[in-house]
């Protein structure tokens, strides 16, 4: 069986076309050396210009009068190749968390309303929690979805809670609106979430959210353990070595 035959956007073409020059010449090109270059009529490439300009794909100097390749088009670059690197950072990051804390690591992103694990390490403990990559849950559950829900704007997490339906995990899930609003004030102020065996019974967890270099969310790091091993000083231990973790990993996501 064929493929369907795709119709040609012709302006799309022309984009394209203007991008993967201006990108070859490394140097700038002329309005009239682009319009040669292409076979682009001139009147149909001052408004394409124009609008690439405008979106910060291209910027334009005048004197020499080159169009070059602007930063809008380079923050697109950076990001998808933060985006494909993060697991492989995230990875590096998890398992030295484990390997210092000697309890069950993971890094989180949001996905869909939901989190998502991209990434994991396990305790060699014999009583541990299994970091089963790829596995998703909902936000108000889980300490990596607190912290991902807490650094919401207040518009978005408006509207992410007026569709959201509470269901009951365990005994301790939190199934009240006004419990969950209050919950992520704290976790907003402290920048760390908990899970106090509301999504999986017998299992703490705790996180904390990992920034990339435009202060906007990379995901979450966070630490799941069994209650049987919980108390004061093993959360205040667990706590520094998360902070410690996340802002190493910020620095390398930066990087």
């Amino acid at each position: 069986m064929t493929s369907p035959k795709l119709s040609v956007v012709k302006s799309a073409d022309r984009v394209l076309d203007v991008l993967e020059a201006l990108v070859h010449s490394g140097r700038g090109a002329t309005h009239a050396r682009l319009s040669a270059d292409l076979a682009i009529p001139k009147s149909s490439l001052t408004q394409l210009l124009g609008n690439l300009v405008e979106r910060g794909y291209l910027s334009f100097k005048s004197g020499p009068n080159l169009y070059e390749i602007g930063p809008r088009l380079v923050q697109l670059v950076e990001r998808q190749s933060l985006v494909m690197s993060i697991p492989r950072i995230a990875q590096h990051a998890c398992d030295r968390l484990t390997k210092e804390s000697n309890e069950s690591s993971s890094f989180s992103v949001l996905v869909g309303g939901m989190s998502e694990r991209l990434c994991g390490a396990n305790s060699t403990q014999s009583l541990t929690f299994n970091m089963q990559v790829g596995q998703i849950a909902p936000l108000y559950a889980v300490s990596s979805g607190k912290v991902m829900m807490a650094c919401m704007n207040d518009a978005a997490l408006k509207q992410y809670l007026a569709g959201l339906e509470l269901h009951t995990f365990t005994k301790n899930t939190i199934t009240r609106s006004a419990e969950l609003k209050k919950e992520l004030e704290r976790v907003r102020k402290e920048k760390l979430a908990w899970s106090l065996e509301e999504y999986t019974p017998g299992i703490i967890g705790l996180a904390v959210p990992v920034f990339d270099a435009q202060s906007g969310l990379a995901g979450s790091l966070n630490i799941a353990y069994p209650a049987a091993r919980d108390s004061t000083a093993q959360r205040k231990r667990l706590t520094a070595a998360l902070r410690a973790a996340a802002s190493s990993l910020e620095v390398e996501l930066a990087a």
